[in-house]
């Protein structure tokens, strides 16, 4: 009996040791500004000459997802990709990754280690810890990993290609600072270096500002947030509806959409 308690005992113990080891290791307990920021991208996740928009960082497009301490609103980026030289599959189906004629490639940002943490409509969503800074990662949703890249802890070198996406699609990234008091959020233009932004540069845009609401300004404009029939805390609208805020206001349009009724593009 008492042998029996002992083990018990011991098996309690190692287990909080081991939790205590991973919050430990996986969480920091330096806090960082939103204005000294480390620039640590090394390569663009997709080529930015296929980026028709993306969402602006702290918007009221998609559903909320706030970091630490904020709230109600979205600390990722959607980007809309559309390669005219590509096929367009109307209604394509989110379980299956799409063939080389409808893909458009999706590549890491920095060396780092990749899982693949769930699942999304039938997509993946990948997190990469970043080698160069330590409580730093970066996540995906709504792509397809590469059969060919492992789908837990597998090394990947910056720029080398990690997923798909079907063309005209949007995908979301968000960039996470995991402090102990809860994950900070932080859009992927602050943490990129100038070397990097220069091929947005080419598209138009002028300084990484561009894709960011600053907090001062979203606490002075708030938005409305409530939990739509599926739990997921989502923007409501005056009359209290769920609304997902696709307008102009919310995003940085670098080219025409794609317009499926006459096969051309439009805003």
């Amino acid at each position: 009996m008492w042998r029996w308690l002992k083990w018990a005992l011991t098996v309690v113990v190692l287990i909080i040791i081991g939790a205590g080891v991973i919050f430990v290791t996986t969480k920091q307990f330096s806090n960082v500004s939103e204005d000294n920021l480390p620039r640590f991208i090394q390569a663009n996740v997709v080529d930015p000459n296929l980026v028709t928009s993306i969402s602006k960082f702290r918007s009221g497009a998609g559903h909320s997802n706030p970091g630490w301490p904020e709230t109600c609103r979205s600390m990722k980026h959607y980007i809309t990709v559309y390669d005219p030289a590509k096929l367009v599959q109307q209604n394509f189906d989110r379980n299956n990754a799409p063939s080389s004629n409808y893909a458009i490639d999706i590549f890491s940002p920095v060396d780092g280690r990749l899982s693949k943490t769930g699942t999304g409509e039938g997509d993946d969503q990948l997190n990469i810890s970043v080698s160069s800074n330590p409580g730093y990662s970066i996540r995906f949703e709504h792509v397809h990993l590469l059969s060919s890249i492992g789908s837990f802890n597998a090394h990947v070198t910056a720029g080398e290609k990690i997923a798909t996406v079907w063309n005209t699609q949007n995908f979301d990234l968000s960039v996470y600072y995991h402090y102990y008091k809860g994950d900070e959020l932080f859009s992927y233009f602050e943490v990129m270096p100038d070397n990097i932004f220069a091929a947005w540069q080419i598209q138009g845009t002028t300084n990484p500002n561009e894709f960011v609401f600053t907090r001062q300004y979203r606490d002075a404009h708030p938005l409305t947030c409530l939990n739509d029939r599926k739990g997921t805390p989502s923007f409501s609208d005056a009359n209290g509806n769920v609304t997902e805020n696709w307008i102009p206001e919310n995003f940085v349009h670098l080219k025409p959409d794609y317009d499926p009724q006459n096969n051309n593009k439009k805003l």
